[in-house]
């Protein structure tokens, strides 16, 4: 393990050898973890897609946001992944690359969620004058 020019892991750190075995940390690491997460995404999208057409109605209003909410994701989700694993790769603590970086995913997650079920449910398709802020609002969430 060469970090900080010897090979000695950082002070303080967890990581006691630079060799990672299959169990735990392979298991949980690349099949646990991502089974998880792949799960939780998948669920939430599909209750966030019927909350959206049943209880919100932007079938009837925005038809094409349904449409085009997902291509535009995956570019934003693609320069969220470069800037992330760039900010990784420069940012060495104590806590590792990863943990400062998802620590701070915790807040901007809850607001999230926040915009996506507490402030859409307000408008709908009788509130023109409010449907593009609401569009914009569900797309940052």
């Amino acid at each position: 393990m060469k970090e900080n020019g010897n090979s000695l892991p950082l002070p303080g750190s967890l990581i006691k050898s630079d060799k990672v075995t299959l169990f735990p940390e392979g298991a949980l690491g690349y099949l646990v973890g991502p089974t998880l997460a792949a799960t939780a995404n998948a669920v939430l999208a599909n209750y966030f897609n019927a909350y959206m057409s049943n209880v919100l109605n932007i079938n009837k209003w925005a038809g094409w946001f349904f449409a085009w909410i997902p291509v535009i994701s995956v570019v934003f989700v693609i320069l969220g992944n470069i800037l992330v694993g760039r900010l990784m790769d420069k940012n060495v603590t104590r806590a590792g690359k990863a943990r400062p970086l998802i620590l701070l995913s915790i807040p901007l997650s809850i607001l999230g969620l926040l915009i996506l079920f507490v402030l859409s449910p307000y408008v709908n398709e009788t509130m023109p004058e409010k449907q593009t802020a609401a569009l914009i609002l569900l797309a940052v969430g």
